[in-house]
Formats: C-alpha cells, structure tokens, sequence
C-alpha cells in the first residue's frame, strides 16, 4: 500500500478552495471536522515547514484518537489514554494495527519530533514537511483498506453504496490497494473491485489511466474480451454523465457529508448492523460537518 499521494495537479477550483478555505466543510480532502484549526498550516504553501510538521503530528494524534483506539482505550481506560504520548500510543496500539498504518505514524511522529526542537545543525524542509502532511492525511486510506479487506466490500451490496459517499481520488486509492491485496486469482471479487475501480478514476476525470488498464489487462490475460467490452462502455457513459451538471460526485467534505446522509438514512436495520465499523467510520468523518445545500433530488441520484 502506499501512502497518499495526489497523482495530478491539483486544479485551479482546488487550490481555491485550499488558500481560502476556513471550515472543514471547504475542505476538497478526506479530513474530519476536528481537524478545523489546522487547516491553513496543512494546506498552505506559506505556512513554514516546522509550523507544518507540528499539524501533521497533531493530525496524527487525532487519527489516532478518532479512529485507531478503542482496543486500546478499552485496556487502559480513557483518562490513561488521555496522558500518554504519541509514541506511547503508536507502540501501544502496535501489536493490532497494520505495519503500514505504524509506519507511516513512525514516520510523521519522527518527522514532527525534528520540526517541533531548534538546533543550529538540524534543516528542517519544505519538501519532508509536505511529505509529512501528504502521509498524515493518507492515514485515512489505509483505515479504509485495512477494513475493507478484513469485511470485503461486495457483501452486503449496500457496502459499496456506502463506500461511494466519499471523494473519487479517496475511492481511486484504496481500491487499488484491494486490487494488489486480492489479485486476479480471486476470480469474481477481483473484477467487482475492478469495475469500482475503473468508475472511480473515471469520475476523478482519469477516464485515459482507466481505458489503459483495461487495456494491459486484457493483453496479459488477466480479463477477456466479454468483460473488457463491458467495462469500456461503462466507462464511456459514466464519463457522458460527469459532463453534466448536478452530479452528486463530491468536490468538498460537504458534499461528503451530503451523500453520506442521503445514504445513511436509506440503510435497513440488517444494513446498519452488517457494516457497523465502515458506518463508524464514515460518521467520524461527517461528524459535525455541515451538509451542502444542493437539493435533495441532486443527493438522491444514483452515486
């Protein structure tokens, strides 16, 4: 798996939204609302690179608090959690989280232990502090990998009704990472995950990486024809429609919060309890983030 990394640049209306925002709701990353007061040290290229490595440490902790806990929390209590350390935390948490989960906490919590001390002999960069924020705010994408490969995302199909509330990028992410985990040889799971695969790079306006891949699939046998046809239209109409204007494809943690609530309150009791952890997850997500005011017939389009 590999930490978050945008693989386009970033468009005009995004850094927009990055040098002005001030709320969560602006904000065109996966980043729940407690992150709020450091927002302009993550996102923003004048902030300097101590100040930034500092918020991703913070960011770190919050991940943490909000989503890697309760195990631990649950052995120690909460007051004992509340005074430990960060690395207290990380090695605590160790033995039950994924390696890549702990390495790339390691890696923030080293890089903000350098950020936070002065020493005339220590040069703190811009470049190892972008790379802090950018694996701070890709904790999330391996939160959700790892639950998706411990609860695959087919079963029940409302799973992956659920999954899609979120940005297309996020999605993009870590289904290739459950297209590595898997493999072709896990047969029907692996062209379900590919089909979701190719409509989430297509409404990241990836549609060209999309057609590739079905491309180099097809060449090395790893689909046939029959389902390389079917995907190339699939591709074709979902990128007809992103054209268009109203499309519940989320721009801002908003929007997220939009469709999740749309999704949320169409779920069945048997839904609710069959996707009890990615609900959790989600509605840390939206928790206290305001939805965007489009109308409720736009949020009740298919996703």
């Amino acid at each position: 798996m590999r930490w978050h990394n945008d693989d386009q640049p970033l468009t005009e209306l995004t850094l927009h939204y990055l040098v002005t925002m001030k709320r969560v709701e602006e904000s065109p990353k996966l980043t729940p609302k407690n992150a709020e007061p450091w927002l302009s040290d993550l996102f923003l290229d004048t902030i300097s690179a101590a100040s930034k490595g500092n918020a991703a440490r913070r960011y770190a902790e919050m991940m943490i608090d909000l989503f890697l806990s309760d195990r631990l929390k649950a052995e120690i209590g909460e007051a004992e959690f509340r005074r430990l350390f960060l690395g207290d935390h990380i090695q605590r948490i160790t033995p039950y989280t994924p390696a890549e989960i702990i390495e790339a906490l390691w890696h923030i919590k080293n890089f903000g232990d350098k950020a936070s001390h002065y020493s005339p002999d220590r040069n703190v960069t811009h470049e190892e502090a972008n790379t802090a924020v950018q694996v701070a705010l890709g904790l999330i994408d391996l939160i959700l990998t790892q639950e998706l490969i411990e609860r695959p995302l087919d079963v029940p199909p409302c799973r992956a009704t659920i999954f899609s509330v979120i940005f297309p990028g996020v999605r993009e992410r870590v289904l290739a990472n459950l297209l590595k985990e898997c493999g072709p040889t896990v047969g029907d799971y692996y062209l379900f995950l590919l089909h979701k695969y190719s409509l989430a790079l297509v409404k990241n306006n990836k549609f060209n990486k999309a057609r590739r891949n079905l491309d180099e699939l097809l060449k090395k046998g790893r689909i046939d024809n029959d389902f390389y046809e079917h995907q190339i239209e699939s591709i074709k109409l979902i990128a007809g429609s992103i054209r268009y204007p109203g499309q519940p494809i989320p721009v801002r943690m908003e929007d997220v919060s939009r469709n999740y609530a749309h999704v949320r309150g169409a779920l069945s009791e048997a839904d609710v309890k069959a996707n009890q952890r990615l609900l959790k997850i989600m509605e840390t997500l939206v928790n206290n983030v305001v939805p965007s005011g489009k109308s409720a017939a736009v949020a009740r389009r298919v996703l």
